[in-house]
């Protein structure tokens, strides 16, 4: 492990100081990994879409097993509720999930 560490970061040094180098990692940059990651997401995005409506479906729900709370039969949500899922929707409507903030 320290053979490979030692590697990568002679690697990265030496991209680091050329300028021609850099050059050529910004160009593969913007040239193949930038489309193939928008790609990724345009393929992922409705599952991820459809696992925050199920969240938001679940954080709404009652606990069945929670006594000190009862059932809600209002049809306005409450304040931790609607807290919770406008948080959500900042977070995953900015187009980047929240765990990698």
């Amino acid at each position: 492990m320290s053979i490979f560490r030692s590697i990568l970061m002679f690697a990265a040094n030496d991209v680091a100081s050329d300028p021609e180098t850099r050059a050529k990692v910004a160009t593969v940059v913007d040239r193949e990994i930038k489309p193939q990651a928008k790609a990724a997401w345009r393929r992922t995005q409705p599952a991820v879409s459809k696992f925050v409506a199920g969240l938001e479906r679940f954080a709404e729900e009652p606990n069945p097993n929670d006594v000190a709370q009862p059932a809600r039969k209002t049809s306005r949500e409450s304040s931790d509720a609607a807290a919770f899922k406008l948080d959500l929707a900042k977070k995953v409507g900015s187009g980047r999930l929240w765990l990698w903030k």
